[in-house]
């Protein structure tokens, strides 16, 4: 969840540091903000959340009757008809989407979520050593934490699951904003340098559902840029250590054979890329072609990508009303569902949001919306088939190398 904690507590610091600009303290001081850095980070689950099925399906973990009725479900979660959803899935949450992860597992014989390589709970190990570092008496000291409190790696079903139960809001359900992307997006614009780092093998936070909130979701002044930045193999004591793509102050990095834990797989390039962030070196130590076509091109969206602008305003809407207002409300109302298009506001007889028009007077516009799109689909389908009956030509493309430059291994 360090997803949500970084961007959160970044924004916070650099408000802090606006705050102090405007209104000097003699008690407060600024914090100067080097940068922060992501691995594997839960940032946008509404992008993320269904990329774990397409990212399960690619890797062969599920077959692809499995993975159309995932994005079936996932509609229904999304769309707000979560409350009829079938187990494992549950209603939509900021911290675990739809539960998409625990269907995928049951269908693919619980394979390891952060490392789909194995089948070992390599977790485990990850969380025991870390509890007696962290418990360490030096380190306690270190950090300033207080003698007498055990620090805990992760505290699983027995925990939370239990807590969910009985008091849910203990599971922040009701935690917001929906997407970290405007966070990131307003440090980037204050020149924070941020990076943002996925290993290959894990599938619980994908580097498809990260690149896809950098290149869908981020609103930044290098956006019109980014799609077309340098990117490259990363090299580590000269061997190729993964993939990586940098403009202006945002680095985004993949990391080869790595899972969720990017220490704990590959150490010495865990501990390159973070000596390269940290000293402001670049993470491109080969730069690669690029491909792109000489006529336009209009990519097609992946099938649930199309949440993106349908529940836009609704997440929007989370940010320009204030803390008072919760994602909870949006992602669960029955007024209000990720799904909607309409204009919301804060009822007056109740903590949801709701739409501006009533049901009984938007019958008829409904009716008359349905009966254009069909009439549209129907144009679209015709104009279609004239097109495919004409002959093609060779679809032309951009010099590219005959052969990249050798790695030297």
């Amino acid at each position: 969840y360090a997803g949500m904690f970084v961007p959160s507590i970044l924004r916070f610091f650099h408000h802090q540091n606006l705050r102090l600009d405007k209104t000097p303290s003699s008690t407060d001081q600024k914090i100067k903000l080097g940068g922060g850095a992501m691995g594997n980070g839960w940032i946008d689950p509404a992008i993320q959340g269904p990329s774990t099925i397409d990212y399960s399906w690619w890797h062969g973990l599920i077959d692809k009757p499995t993975r159309d009725h995932l994005l079936a479900i996932w509609d229904r979660c999304a769309s707000g008809g979560s409350k009829e959803i079938e187990a494992p899935f549950h209603p939509f949450t900021v911290q675990d989407d739809c539960g998409m992860m625990w269907g995928i597992l049951q269908a693919s014989g619980h394979p390891n979520e952060y490392d789909i390589t194995t089948f070992d709970a390599n977790v485990d190990q990850v969380t025991f050593t870390s509890e007696a570092f962290y418990n360490m008496e030096q380190v306690k000291t270190a950090l300033h934490a207080p003698e007498d409190h055990f620090w805990h790696g992760c505290q699983w079903g027995e925990g939370r699951r239990h807590l969910m139960q009985q008091h849910r809001q203990l599971y922040m359900d009701e935690d917001k904003p929906l997407s970290m992307a405007p966070y990131i997006g307003e440090l980037l614009d204050a020149d924070i340098p941020l990076l943002l780092y996925n290993g290959d093998r894990d599938m619980t936070t994908n580097m498809v559902g990260t690149e896809l909130v950098l290149n869908e979701r981020l609103e930044w002044k290098g956006k019109d840029q980014w799609l077309d930045a340098p990117r490259g193999l990363w090299k580590t004591d000269g061997y190729p250590s993964g993939w990586a793509k940098e403009f202006g102050n945002l680095k985004f990095a993949v990391i080869y054979n790595s899972g969720h834990m990017v220490p704990y797989n590959q150490p010495a390039p865990a501990y390159d890329l973070l000596v390269r962030f940290l000293t402001k070196k670049t993470m491109i130590d080969v730069e690669l072609p690029q491909i792109r076509s000489s006529s336009p091109v209009t990519p097609e969206p992946l099938s649930w990508v199309h949440l993106y602008p349908t529940g836009k305003r609704a997440y929007e809407k989370s940010f320009v009303d204030g803390p008072d207002i919760s994602i909870h409300d949006v992602a669960s109302s029955s007024e209000a569902t990720l799904g909607d298009y309409g204009d919301w506001s804060r009822s007056s007889t109740n903590n949801h949001l709701q739409g501006t028009s009533s049901p009984s007077s938007s019958n008829s516009a409904s009716a008359l919306l349905a009966a254009f799109v069909a009439g549209l689909v129907v144009a679209l389908l015709i104009v279609q088939f004239v097109v495919n009956r004409r002959p093609r030509r060779q679809a032309g493309y951009t010099a590219v190398p005959d052969r990249v430059e050798e790695i030297a291994m």
